[in-house]
Parts: C-alpha cells; structure tokens; sequence
C-alpha cells in the first residue's frame, strides 16, 4: 500500500464515492483522490490493472477542495 501511494504522489485522502459507498454494486467504482502533484498517468494504469484483477470498472478522478460528504474515506494522511 505504501509504494502504491508514494507512486500516485502527494496523496492527502483517498475516498470512495459513488454506488459502491452506498452499498450498491453497480460494477463501477468511483474514487476520488485528493492531494498535490498525483501522478494521473499512474493511476490510468492502477486503474486497469486493478479492472482486470476484479471485473470490475475503476474511476480515479483528481479532486482538489471540498470531498463529497456521502463518501466513503479510505485513507487520510495524518
């Protein structure tokens, strides 16, 4: 988990948005990835591998500002 995170960048909170924070499967899962200088390149292809690995499709999507309050939070940094 460590090298996934320095590899993605200055990652502050990582959230969990959409169906699958509701409990629903709806075979996309939405995750929002808040921080500074994030490696949007790896991520694309976190997000294939992973997509592979469980059948399902991953979104990462960089936010800056204000997380969605129905989110669920995945990792904060300190």
């Amino acid at each position: 988990m460590d090298a996934v995170l320095d590899r993605m960048g200055d990652v502050s909170k990582v959230i969990l948005t959409g169906d699958y924070a509701r409990g629903q499967d709806s075979g996309t899962i939405l995750v929002d990835i808040f921080g500074t200088n994030l490696n949007a390149s790896y991520l694309e292809q976190l997000s294939f591998k992973i997509e592979k690995i469980i059948n399902r499709k991953v979104v990462f999507s960089i936010k800056s500002g204000n997380s969605d309050p129905n989110g669920l939070v995945l990792f904060e940094k300190d």
